[in-house]
């Protein structure tokens, strides 16, 4: 076989494997959050004040019970994982456009891999902890408050509504919009939720290995009900 062959077959057989290496980004398939800093909400009205206590008490007894699920992935393939310990509360409000919702995660609960755990879950579990990634024992909470909800039909994610809200990890607050399917009737509240976030945004760095990177977009996948 002529030596030119030989250099053809050999880069076709690379360019094979780098393709089969390679695996697909889920953060592709689904719609960015738009991120910007926290923004300072205008002082309510001293009627909106008046009224906002029994608001706030019906929404500490945790009315909310769901998923909350995210996929990170690098080079070669993805983890989804799940927070097992959060509470959420949904504001008791006639209308979606009115109401708001919230939850809080503790990062230090979480299952990965939670449908196939491989040997090796444990010890991701563990990274995931550590303050390569939350920072667990630093910031044991993360957060999220939603501050506007908009109806806003979207025909490429199906998506109804667009929510902007805070989100706090690793103790950095930022203020995100993405797009949410949800819905409020006499079966409750529904809300189905999915987009992807820059983990660089709330100083997650950690690299991974120079053979394996980690892509910096996580997919957020939340799935919320009233009680």
């Amino acid at each position: 076989m002529k030596f030119t062959s030989v250099l053809k077959t050999t880069v076709f057989a690379l360019v094979a494997l780098s393709l089969v290496a390679c695996a697909k980004d889920p953060a592709q398939e689904v719609a960015p959050a738009k991120v910007a800093d926290k923004k300072e909400a205008a002082p309510a009205p001293a009627a909106a004040k008046a009224e906002a206590a029994p608001a706030a008490e019906a929404a500490a007894k945790g009315n909310l019970a769901g998923d909350l699920i995210f996929i990170g992935s690098q080079v070669t393939g993805s983890h989804t994982c799940k927070f097992t310990d959060w509470d959420g509360n949904l504001s008791d409000s006639k209308t979606l456009e009115e109401s708001a919702f919230s939850f809080t995660v503790r990062t230090t609960a979480m299952a990965c891999d939670f449908e196939d755990p491989k040997p090796w879950t444990v010890k991701l579990e563990k990274h995931l902890r550590s303050d390569d990634f939350f920072a667990s024992e630093k910031f044991p909470e993360a957060t999220f408050v939603s501050t506007a909800i908009k109806a806003q039909a979207d025909e490429k994610t199906k998506a109804t509504h667009l929510v902007t809200g805070n989100m706090t990890i690793r103790g950095i607050q930022k203020e995100l919009s993405f797009p949410a399917t949800l819905s409020k009737g006499t079966e409750g509240f529904k809300a189905n939720i999915e987009f992807s976030l820059n983990r660089k945004e709330f100083d997650i760095m950690y690299p991974g290995k120079p053979d394996d990177l980690i892509r910096d977009d996580v997919v957020l996948k939340l799935s919320l009900a009233s009680k």
